[in-house]
C-alpha cells in the first residue's frame, strides 16, 4: 500500500473538492489540467533533500520524477505521514498545493489561502 501526494501550483486558493476535480480530470487523460511553474520543482528539489530517491530505507514505493507542472508522490505507507508533514512546509514554504490522497486533505498556498478541510 502507498501513500499518495500530489503538488501543483495555483495562482489562488484552492478547495479539497476542486483539488479532486483537478486530479480526476488529469487522471481521465485531459491535457493541461495543470500548468508548469517552477515553484514546482523547487519544492521537489527541497523534498529530495530531505528524502533522496534512492538507499536502504527509500522512504518512496516508486521513484517521484522531477517535473514543474505536477509531481506524483508515492511513498511507502509507513513514512506516509512523516513526508506528508514535511511537503506541506516545503508547500507553503514555496506557494504551491499540496495534496495528500490518504488521509485526503488540501493544504494551503503561500498566497493568502485559508486550510482547506473536509
Amino acid at each position: 500500500m502507498s501513500f499518495d501526494l500530489y503538488v501543483w501550483h495555483e495562482p489562488d486558493s484552492i478547495t479539497v473538492g476542486d483539488a479532486e476535480t483537478k486530479l480526476e480530470r488529469h487522471h481521465d487523460g485531459e491535457p493541461a489540467v495543470f500548468a508548469a511553474d517552477p515553484a514546482v520543482g523547487r519544492c521537489f528539489d527541497a523534498l529530495v533533500e530531505r528524502f533522496p530517491l534512492e538507499g536502504d530505507d527509500s522512504a518512496w514505493s516508486v521513484p517521484p520524477a522531477r517535473s514543474e507542472t505536477l509531481l506524483e508522490l508515492f511513498c511507502v505507507s509507513h513514512r506516509g505521514p512523516e513526508i506528508a508533514d514535511v511537503l506541506r512546509d516545503l508547500a507553503a514554504e514555496h506557494g504551491v498545493v499540496c495534496y495528500v490522497v490518504f488521509p485526503a486533505g488540501c493544504s494551503p498556498t503561500a498566497r493568502g489561502s485559508r486550510r482547506a478541510s473536509r
